[in-house]
C-alpha cells in the first residue's frame, strides 16, 4: 500500500501539472476505494484481530499514515470534512491546511512485494468470480488445487492466511503435474492453473441445465443476427454504421 501511495502521489502531481482536475479526483477515488479500502483494510484484518500486538501496531500505523496522506490529497477538493477527520487523527494542533503536502518517498519502493500482492489479488478475484457465478456461498469452506510454477505456488502458501480469511479456503494442494479433479471449475492466473472442486458446493445437474439454457439463448441471438446479415435487403439498405454494429454483435457472441 505504501508503494501504491507513492504511485498515486506521483500521478496526482502529473495531473495537476497538466491541469486535469477530473483525472486527479478519479485517481484519488480509485486509490481510496480500490487499493486502500477494498484490499489493504481487508488484508489487514487478520493482523488487526490477531494475537500479535507488534503486527497489529504495525498495520494500524501504516493504515493511519496512508489515511493522513489521503486526507492531504483530498483537502483541496473537500476542505471541511478532511480538516474534521484530520483533527481526530492529529493531536499536535497543526491544521491540515498548513500541513506539508504528500511527497514520494524513495524508501517505499517495494516492487517485488507489489508484484506478489497483485498476483495474490488476481487469484482472490478469480476465485471470488467463480464462487459468485456458480452461487457458492461465502460461508462454504473450499479447497483448491494448483498446477504451475513453484514460485507462484509459494506466494499462495505464504499468504494462506489471507486466502483462508477472504475465501474460506481450508486446504491447498499443489504440484506441476497435479490432475484436474472431475466436476471442478478452473481459473488461470499468470499461467497458474487453479482448480476448485465443486462436489458438495453446488447442484451439478442444476448448473449443467443453467449453462445449457445460456448456450441456447446465445445461439438464438446469434441466429437472429445472422438472419439480418444474410439478408441482402438489410445489407444494401441499412446504414453502414448499423451493419457494422450487427457484425460486431455477431462476432462478440
Amino acid at each position: 500500500i505504501l508503494y501504491k501511495l507513492n504511485t498515486i502521489i506521483e500521478d496526482v502531481e502529473t495531473s495537476f501539472d497538466d491541469y486535469k482536475m477530473n483525472d486527479v479526483i478519479k485517481k484519488i477515488y480509485n486509490f481510496v476505494w480500490g487499493d486502500y479500502c477494498d484490499w489493504y483494510i481487508e488484508f489487514s484484518k487478520s493482523k488487526i484481530y490477531g494475537i500479535s500486538d507488534t503486527e497489529r501496531d504495525q498495520v494500524l500505523s501504516v493504515a493511519v499514515y496512508v489515511l493522513k496522506n489521503i486526507l492531504k490529497l483530498l483537502h483541496p477538493f473537500a476542505p471541511f470534512i478532511t480538516e474534521e477527520i484530520w483533527s481526530l487523527l492529529n493531536h499536535d494542533k497543526i491544521l491540515l491546511a498548513t500541513a506539508s503536502y504528500p511527497s514520494v518517498k524513495s524508501e517505499f519502493t517495494f516492487s517485488d512485494q507489489k508484484e506478489n500482492i497483485e498476483f495474490l489479488m488476481s487469484v482472490i478475484s478469480s476465485i471470488r468470480n467463480i464462487k459468485t457465478n456458480l452461487g457458492v456461498s461465502s460461508k462454504n469452506k473450499i479447497s483448491i488445487l494448483c498446477r504451475g510454477s513453484s514460485e507462484k505456488i509459494d506466494i499462495l502458501l505464504k499468504n494462506s492466511h489471507h486466502l483462508s480469511q477472504l475465501l474460506n479456503i481450508v486446504n491447498i494442494d499443489f504440484g506441476k503435474n497435479i490432475d484436474k479433479p472431475d466436476q471442478s471449475a478452473t481459473a488461470v492466473v499468470e499461467n497458474l492453473e487453479i482448480f476448485l472442486p465443486l462436489e458438495g458446493l453446488i447442484d451439478i445437474d442444476k448448473e449443467i441445465a443453467r449453462l445449457e439454457s445460456k448456450i441456447n439463448d446465445i445461439k438464438a441471438r446469434m441466429d437472429n443476427v445472422k438472419k439480418k446479415l444474410d439478408n441482402k435487403n438489410f445489407i444494401s439498405r441499412a446504414p453502414e454504421k448499423i451493419v457494422n454494429h450487427e457484425q460486431k454483435k455477431y462476432d462478440s457472441y
